[in-house]
């Protein structure tokens, strides 16, 4: 039987939704069809280093990341200037050092396949007379050469290509952003909806606890293709400015939709490949108790994290929610609370994939109602 994420694709084929189901797969974080905004408002510190440990943002429907602020750092630093909420305090007693560092987590002219049996890459073979190209393109590593070239032998699939690898940062004490979510969400996506002007949906919030980044990278992703008509090349290109710094683009991109770009400015890992952290949704409990539901990235499925997710047909589970929002009763979790305030107001859980995934479902119909 093929995986139930594949089953789950359908048309309109949107790449930058396929891309992120079939990577997910592989439980490295939400992988960003888009990994470098480029939004002209953001600070100049966020266009030179990108997502940072502690930004609260959106999942956007294009497949990037909508920077909205940072908890690491007070209203008063470059990365929040005009963008904290009203009263922002940031998080305390926060060992900004306390990282897992992986500076090669991705090595040179790697790359990141939805099925590795299935997607397979090797280095492009050409004559001798085109390799003095090479020569005016410094900064491409060996391992990239004169390109790459992947083939597959299924129907549906993505691929990250990392020409020059990627690094991998991890911030270990989850349980204090965990608790200080559990917190300030409510003021967060009060702030996003009026002070900002997002139109966005309960559960669309994001505080990213870790991510793995690089300089130049490629997107791909196919579906319903006949596998031996997939074929894809990825080739080093000169820069468009004055840097130095190589680009790369698909020379060659059949049944598939591709997509490239590289820090070609500043010259820095500055692009998020895979972003990982905490999903925040709030509901509302009988006598006005407000409780905030928060769960990994890396323990979520794509029908609960895409910005457009496909509606299941896990009624039972629906219906369950339904009726425990209703009647204000204690959630079916699968785990015990992990933190509860001193005026009880806002319990931070635990929650499976399939649980979020269909009370985000009943959420909405409720709104509807």
């Amino acid at each position: 039987m093929p995986d139930s994420a594949h089953n789950r694709i359908s048309l309109p084929f949107v790449e930058s939704d396929v891309y992120a189901r079939m990577l997910l797969l592989r439980k490295k974080g939400y992988p960003l069809w888009k990994p470098k905004s480029k939004n002209k408002g953001l600070p100049e510190a966020y266009k030179r280093e990108g997502v940072h440990i502690g930004d609260v943002g959106i999942l956007t429907d294009s497949g990037g990341f909508d920077y909205l602020f940072n908890v690491c750092h007070g209203s008063g630093h470059e990365l929040n200037l005009g963008r904290v909420p009203e009263g922002f305090k940031p998080i305390s007693n926060l060992n900004c050092d306390d990282t897992e560092d992986e500076s090669e987590e991705h090595g040179m002219g790697c790359h990141v396949s939805s099925d590795p049996s299935q997607i397979h890459g090797e280095r492009i073979q050409t004559v001798n007379i085109h390799r003095d190209s090479l020569d005016r393109l410094p900064g491409v590593p060996e391992e990239v050469g004169e390109g790459l070239s992947y083939r597959s032998t299924t129907s549906r699939g993505a691929l990250l290509i990392l020409p020059e690898g990627g690094k991998s940062v991890n911030h270990l004490s989850r349980a204090k952003f965990e608790k200080y979510a559990a917190k300030f969400a409510t003021s967060w996506y009060t702030h996003a909806i009026e002070a900002l002007g997002r139109v966005i949906h309960n559960g669309s919030l994001y505080l990213v606890t870790g991510f793995d980044k690089a300089r130049a990278w490629g997107v791909a992703s196919f579906s319903n293709a006949e596998p031996k008509n997939v074929s894809l090349e990825f080739v080093p290109k000169s820069s468009n400015g004055e840097t130095g710094y190589p680009n790369y683009q698909f020379r060659t991109c059949n049944s598939a939709v591709s997509a490239s770009g590289a820090d070609d400015l500043y010259g820095r890992q500055s692009g998020c490949v895979f972003l990982r952290g905490l999903k925040i949704a709030i509901r509302q409990r009988r006598f006005r108790e407000k409780v905030t539901e928060i769960a990994s990235i890396s323990d979520l499925d794509a029908d609960c994290l895409l910005p457009n997710a496909l509606v299941t047909n896990e009624v039972g589970w629906s219906q369950r929610w339904f009726d425990y929002i209703q009647r204000g009763a204690s959630l079916p979790l699968n785990r015990s609370p992990l933190v509860d305030s001193d005026t009880n107001e806002v319990r931070l859980e635990y929650i499976s994939s399939t649980q979020v995934s269909s009370f985000i479902q009943c959420w909405h119909k409720i709104k509807q109602v």
